[in-house]
């Protein structure tokens, strides 16, 4: 008889679980409102994403140099350097027209206005009008005399020269013999 007594208060402990398992009848499920037409979904507004604004330096010498290297080209109507990352379109170019007299300074630059092209170096800087080029609708160029002294300080200048056009990312170049071939291939 001892075994009962033992088992009595087990197993009204499980049928008390076992109970409150169960759901009561009174329990009404809770119901969701539905939307009328006065209720109206949240707009979700586009952000667009930040302007990446470009780091400004006190002195341009001061400004890491602009990825790439310059290269050297002979061609029909003179002569090239580009300045270009490897298997990229060329950032900046100077374009001898040697029938002309004449260096094109020539930017990647989308779009087809005329921008102001600013050009720093040790002992000089000037202002460049740089009109969209009619060879490329990706290109705008601004032209100099083969004998214009800005191109001189351009060759001789220490470091690098900065190139600020409107609306555009500044490059820093550096100022390698490519520059000064170029410049005495249009003389």
């Amino acid at each position: 008889m001892k075994p009962t007594i033992y088992l009595a208060p087990i197993s009204l402990v499980a049928v008390i679980a076992i109970a409150a398992c169960v759901p009561s009848n009174d329990t009404q499920p809770v119901s969701t409102p539905t939307p009328t037409a006065t209720q109206s979904r949240p707009v979700v507004q586009q952000v667009p994403p930040p302007v990446q604004q470009q780091q400004r330096f006190g002195n341009y010498l001061d400004a890491p140099q602009t990825r790439g290297n310059w290269s050297y080209k002979p061609a029909a109507f003179g002569s090239q350097a580009l300045f270009s990352e490897v298997g990229a379109t060329p950032h900046f170019a100077f374009n001898c027209h040697r029938s002309e007299g004449r260096i094109s300074l020539m930017q990647s630059a989308s779009g087809q206005t005329a921008r102001n092209m600013t050009v720093r170096t040790e002992t000089t800087a000037r202002t460049l009008t740089a009109q969209p080029s009619p060879n490329s609708a990706t290109v705008i160029r601004a032209d100099l005399s083969a004998n214009d002294r800005l191109l001189d300080a351009m060759a001789i200048t220490k470091g690098r020269i900065a190139i600020e056009t409107q609306g555009l990312p500044a490059l820093y170049l550096p100022a390698w013999p490519e520059i000064s071939r170029v410049i005495e291939d249009c003389r």
